[in-house]
């Protein structure tokens, strides 16, 4: 059963960074294993950005990825 608020919370997330979890994966959104599967996305985006002479969106990708971890994963 998926409790509908946390879900939600989780969701706004993923819909800024256009993360879908990967269809073999059958847990909810909001699972543990799909949240850390999101977080492997976030280091992959930043590792982009770095590559690619975007660190100045670097900040608020980190940013965005303590967010998640603050409200998500450390609590």
């Amino acid at each position: 059963m998926v409790k509908q608020e946390p879900w939600e919370k989780v969701m706004a997330f993923y819909h800024i960074r256009k993360y879908e979890k990967p269809e073999h994966i059958r847990e909810p959104e909001d699972h543990i294993s799909i949240e850390l599967h999101f977080m492997k996305f976030i280091c992959n985006v930043c590792i982009y950005m770095l590559g690619n002479g975007h660190e100045d969106k670097l900040p608020p990708a980190i940013e965005e990825q303590k967010r998640f971890l603050d409200l998500h994963l450390y609590m």
